[in-house]
């Protein structure tokens, strides 16, 4: 069925049209409404039409995949736990052309952006229904809402562009200048989402306006401050309760973490410069989160990006996303994804914080593993059921000659892992390691 809503429209001719078109087909219901209630209200009116056991959300200027229904009604035939389905979308113009596509991750709240096109069941969607006074984020505001009340296995993603996004003056895809409204709703819904999961978080600006930077609030617990002897000489401003000064090499740093004093240990380089507004005490806050294994930062030299997370490769190798990227064109790339805390296999060695007793259950660095002994860390944490987090509010700049880790792998990471980074759920399917440690699509 096609559950139409008309917002009071004060052109007579669309009323007109769509009252011949429910004629003319019984699956089409229509709702005049007499007052105009902006999209949320309207959206509800819609759903209070339907009937069917799931519903999906269709804008009214968008286009569907000739097979998006029946791609998703496919999915949810064959797994009976889903109640919550999304897809990936792109952009189309004006002139019909689509471009700008959007390729999506699997769920986690720490990076959950949903858009178009979303399925979700339609007892549950009735129930907590779209909320008015959030216009402008009233989609991703309800996918929250839904989500924190399913268990993961309920939330699927369907990777597939199903869902054509209409960019034109008046649209939210077109400018984001012509409605603060949306940026507005953006921010309070984000922030009430992660108040209900327990967090108390502090939504900072970003050079794109409708991101955010999410910094947790609150004094951080206690941490040991371990300072890795690489040259420099430089102690980082922190109020740690314990300072041991670490060689830089995998034994030494697993032994100091394992006698550490205080639960959360926080691993930095003594030739790290902080940038403005680094505040190292958020790795410690992240790494004190119950479902949190590392936590890291992002490093940079000669202002461009060297470390903001590893990420998997078909190839079974992992690599430092958009390493080489301009700081300033960090907003215009990858979706804007890395202006915000992602989740990534691993941080840096040189930069990142962990309970102490994580790291000595999961056995820590393995010299065998060469210079992806993080990501060997990483992977394992997150057989526990941990994700690695790095966040943007932690920064810091390499020396200009400072050396990089080229991450080329080992036969025996290969040989432990290579399936997993292949099949790892932090790269989209239709996405390949391009040239430069970048994304390119699959052909």
């Amino acid at each position: 069925e096609l559950c139409i809503a008309d917002d009071a429209s004060s052109n007579e001719d669309v009323r007109s049209l769509l009252q011949t078109y429910a004629t003319q087909d019984v699956r089409i219901k229509l709702a005049l409404r007499k007052e105009n209630g902006h999209i949320s209200a309207c959206t509800n009116t819609a759903l209070d039409l339907a009937t069917a056991p799931y519903v999906a959300f269709l804008d009214h200027d968008d286009r569907l995949s000739p097979n998006a229904l029946a791609e998703c009604a496919a999915v949810l035939k064959r797994e009976k736990q889903i109640r919550f389905l999304y897809t990936d979308e792109d952009h189309i113009d004006e002139l019909g052309v689509r471009r700008s596509p959007i390729f999506r991750l699997d769920f986690d709240f720490e990076d959950f952006c949903p858009g178009h096109l979303m399925v979700m069941e339609r007892n549950l969607v009735k129930e907590l229904r779209l909320r008015c006074g959030v216009e402008g984020a009233q989609d991703r505001d309800l996918a929250l809402r839904v989500a924190e009340r399913l268990p993961k296995e309920g939330i699927y993603h369907l990777a597939k562009i199903l869902y054509h996004w209409r960019v034109h003056a008046a649209s939210s895809a077109g400018s984001l200048e012509q409605k603060q409204y949306l940026i507005d709703s953006t921010k309070k819904v984000l922030t009430e989402s992660y108040a209900r999961r327990g967090l108390d978080v502090e939504a900072l600006p970003t050079e794109k306006k409708s991101f955010f930077q999410m910094r947790l609030r609150g004094k951080p617990e206690a941490f040991t401050l371990l300072l890795l002897q690489t040259g420099g000489g430089k102690l980082p401003s922190v109020d740690a309760e314990e300072i041991v000064v670490v060689p830089f090499n995998c034994m030494a740093i697993n032994e100091a973490i394992a006698r550490a004093k205080q639960k959360i240990v926080l691993v930095l380089a003594d030739i790290l410069f902080p940038t403005m507004h680094c505040e190292p005490e958020e790795l410690v806050r992240h790494a004190a989160r119950e479902s949190v294994g590392l936590a890291g930062g992002y490093l940079w030299q000669d202002n461009n990006l060297v470390h903001a997370g590893l990420f998997p490769d078909q190839s079974g190798v992992p690599f430092p996303l958009l390493r080489g990227v301009a700081r300033e064109s960090l907003a215009s790339v990858y979706q804007s994804a890395l202006l915000m805390t992602h989740r990534a296999i691993a941080p840096s060695v040189l930069a990142f914080a962990v309970q102490r007793d994580r790291w000595i259950e999961v056995g820590g660095m393995r010299e065998k593993m060469g210079d992806l002994g993080m990501a060997d860390v990483g992977l394992r944490l997150e057989q526990y059921g941990l994700k690695n987090l790095i966040t943007p509010c932690c920064q810091w700049v390499l020396p200009a000659q400072y050396p990089l880790l080229a991450y080329t792998g080992t036969i025996a990471f290969g040989e432990q892992w290579q399936q997993r980074i292949q099949e790892h759920p932090l790269r989209n399917p239709n996405l390949v390691r391009g040239m430069h440690y970048s994304w390119k699509l699959v052909l």
